[in-house]
């Protein structure tokens, strides 16, 4: 993959090897919960979000809680509700938010492409534009699976920043504002003091215009942010 590839992808399964590689234990995980956050923003049963809030804990702490197991359990409780009335996208939901507490939280969010397949994948891909031509839009829940897809990739990028052009990130940047903020971001997942930390970087000497863009351009951040991390020293 190239940069240009990497900065453009929609699509998780050519990220797989290259998140595999770069990515650490705790932010493949974090990556994991913030994708699973996304993908059940409507759900309401508490037990989903304690699976969530597991597995943010177990990258945390480096270490699998006590009740990981049980709570792993629980969100295949889940995923068997919501099979059993056919509700295909919860079901489908609750299904990949075991990957936030699984042994590879990566497994299911971004698998790796099948090689004997890629032929035949390039010819759906092909047909399936030539048939949204002819027929019209694509329906909403095509829409949704393929902004739930765009949105995996856009939190990758999000999490790893940009593996093409690593960052050295000077000790003088993390003066007390600056660290405070960003504690402070990663603690309440309130992200609304990005362009607030980017100052802060900014008074202490931070030019690097990959920094400061991230910090005040559009877009999503979540915990696992690369900037945020980076202040505070989080592998």
């Amino acid at each position: 993959m190239t940069e240009k590839q990497w900065l453009k992808c929609a699509e998780p399964e050519l990220m797989s090897e290259l998140l595999k590689a770069k990515l650490s234990a705790r932010k493949g995980r974090l990556l994991a919960c913030a994708i699973c956050r996304d993908m059940g923003r409507e759900i309401k049963d508490e037990r989903y979000w304690k699976v969530i809030d597991t597995g943010e804990l177990w990258a945390d702490e480096g270490n699998q809680p006590p009740e990981a197991e049980e709570v792993w359990e629980t969100a295949f409780i889940l995923y068997d509700e919501t099979r059993a009335p056919r509700d295909i996208n919860a079901s489908i939901v609750t299904l990949h938010t075991t990957s936030c507490v699984g042994s590879d939280p990566l497994y299911l969010l971004f698998q790796p492409p099948k090689p004997k397949l890629q032929g035949w994948r390039r010819a759906l891909e092909i047909s399936s534009k030539i048939v949204d031509r002819v027929l019209g839009s694509e329906t909403e829940g095509q829409a949704q699976f393929r902004e739930e897809r765009r949105t995996r990739c856009c939190f990758a990028r999000e999490v790893l920043g940009n593996p093409f052009r690593p960052i050295t990130f000077s000790p003088s940047w993390r003066t007390s504002t600056a660290v405070a903020l960003a504690a402070q971001i990663y603690e309440s997942r309130d992200f609304s003091a990005m362009p607030i930390l980017a100052d802060a970087l900014q008074d202490a000497g931070c030019e690097n215009t990959d920094i400061l863009n991230h910090c005040r351009g559009p877009g999503s951040h979540v915990r696992g942010c690369w900037v945020v991390d980076l202040v505070l020293e989080k592998e």
